[in-house]
């Protein structure tokens, strides 16, 4: 059975508050964000402002040509958690990176999140206690970040410039870290949306 609405509400919000200097600083300028997503899950932008509630952040944000726009980093990560969540139901995408809050407090980093989480939906962004039992060992191996700390020091605008290009692809001198569930969630953390670079095994800002 899955958790009453009042019982995300107190799981999530613990959940945005891990990375609290992150939480306390805005962002220099606003973040676009497109919220074409809401479609593919059934919701309207009157929505929305719930559901970030539901992750402890606030509706600071405005909409216009279907981008959403905010200068505040819990609602950016929050919304982009939302759209992570979404991408379950898109048909014909490849997944974003998904950062799953595993029942046993670890983080697991992945593209291919039901080889984690089976019946993973897009009902559960505002879990943290995602059951991951019939995860095979190694898949669990890879995914689990154990110390996104290494990356830190750099600011959002300053990761940015360090490890992804102009156009926002990760930059060829790093791309083995689009294996490391270390940067990942670093980069998560900042606000960060990382989506497949084409079909490639790369990584780019969206």
């Amino acid at each position: 059975m899955r958790p009453t609405r009042s019982a995300l509400l107190g799981i999530a919000m613990a959940a945005l508050t891990l990375h609290p200097a992150a939480a306390q600083q805005r962002l220099t300028e606003p973040v676009a964000v497109p919220v074409d997503f809401l479609g593919w899950v059934g919701l309207t932008e009157a929505d929305l402002a719930p559901r970030l509630a539901d992750l402890g952040a606030p509706a600071s944000f405005r909409i216009s040509y279907d981008l959403l726009e905010t200068a505040d980093p819990r609602t950016l990560k929050a919304v982009n958690r939302i759209r992570m969540f979404a991408h379950l139901s898109a048909k014909g995408l490849r997944a974003p990176v998904f950062d799953l809050p595993l029942a046993d407090g670890s983080r697991c980093l992945t593209q291919f999140p039901r080889t984690i989480v089976p019946d993973l939906a897009f009902q559960d962004y505002a879990r943290d206690d995602l059951p991951f039992g019939g995860a095979e060992a190694s898949f669990l191996s890879a995914c689990r970040a154990t110390d996104p700390g290494a990356y830190a020091g750099l600011g959002r605008a300053a990761f940015r410039d360090r490890y992804f290009d102009a156009r926002g692809g990760l930059r060829q001198d790093f791309r083995e870290l689009a294996a490391d569930p270390d940067f990942l969630a670093a980069a998560i953390d900042l606000g960060f949306f990382l989506a497949p670079a084409g079909y490639s095994a790369t990584l780019v800002l969206q």
